[in-house]
């Protein structure tokens, strides 16, 4: 398989903890998942908590296997320490770890094929990297730039 050009190589990296505020949503993403970061920005803001990083999605459901309609995601904002939050938020942490990650310059629509490239080069690397897929949208402009983290079975 050759490299798309819209995706970079797969890198290893070390994960640190990640501390985040999140919506859990279901189906396509593409519908609801910004009201649901826009709701958690403004509710960050009015408690003044400040967000560290970019915003990102850890997808539970592999879209390509089970249809769009079957998703099961969150929405999700870093922020510093444990923060306590009302319903309908909720305060999870990813714990430190090892992912395998790739950076994709395109659409969302590319997605997919940016998952092959990267599943493909784990496997020839004898690299296991399970779901949830992490999804952090870096750029989300004219031209998004968007990193795919796996995590790494040890």
């Amino acid at each position: 398989m050759n490299k798309p050009l819209f995706v970079s190589e797969v890198e290893i990296k070390n994960k640190t903890l990640t501390r985040f505020v999140c919506l859990p949503g279901e189906k396509d993403p593409m519908i609801t998942f910004n009201p649901k970061r826009d709701s958690i920005l403004d509710f960050l803001k009015k408690q003044n908590i400040k967000v560290i990083n970019d915003s990102f999605g850890v997808y539970y459901i592999d879209r390509r296997k089970y249809g769009v309609e079957k998703v099961k995601w969150d929405a999700c904002v870093p922020v510093r320490q444990k923060i306590e939050v009302e319903k309908p938020f909720l305060y999870k942490e990813l714990p430190a770890c090892k992912v395998s990650s790739v950076i994709l310059t395109g659409g969302y629509d590319l997605i997919g094929k940016a998952l092959e490239w990267m599943e493909y080069r784990l496997k020839e690397m004898n690299i296991e990297a399970k779901w949830p897929l992490i999804e952090i949208y870096v750029k989300e402009e004219d031209t998004p730039i968007t990193e795919l983290q796996y995590t790494m079975v040890s």
